[in-house]
């Protein structure tokens, strides 16, 4: 009798993660207007598609995505402070972690061929510090990290 008590509740409480499991969507895409949820998001040149579960495609223009997740990683749309910062170029960076509403991302640089990474702080959607050799080791464990 125990035996069975135990097995049945085992299967409901797999049956129940099942369940909750498969109502999270994978991925959304935020805009302006709205938020878009799928299970599956492709992003081309000049659109991002967002596949539901059901099959069902929404399309939404590049130009309107402020942020998105895909799988796990969140990416959110800032602005990257080069050599102009009069004249900043929005780009889509990775949100690491947050903490004290700082937020630590990293910015994949695709140019040539050669990918590289830079970190940076933000807050409030403004940048905070620049990540380099002489302030990452303090930067990280502000962050509870060990390394990038």
């Amino acid at each position: 009798m125990k035996k069975s008590l135990v097995v049945t509740a085992l299967f409901l409480i797999g049956l129940y993660a099942n369940v909750m499991a498969g109502s999270e969507p994978a991925c959304y895409v935020k805009t302006a207007e709205d938020v878009y949820f799928g299970q599956k998001l492709k992003i081309g040149l000049l659109k991002t598609k967002i596949i539901s579960e059901d099959g069902k495609i929404v399309k939404v223009p590049n130009k309107e995505v402020l942020s998105y997740t895909n799988g796990s990683r969140l990416f959110e749309l800032l602005p990257l402070v080069d050599n102009d910062p009069e004249t900043p170029e929005l780009v889509f960076m990775e949100c690491i972690t947050s903490r004290s509403g700082h937020k630590l991302y990293c910015y994949e640089n695709n140019t040539n061929r050669n990918a590289t990474k830079e970190y940076f702080v933000y807050r409030d959607g403004k940048l905070h510090v620049r990540i380099n050799q002489t302030n990452a080791a303090s930067i990280l464990r502000f962050f509870g990290k060990n390394s990038f």
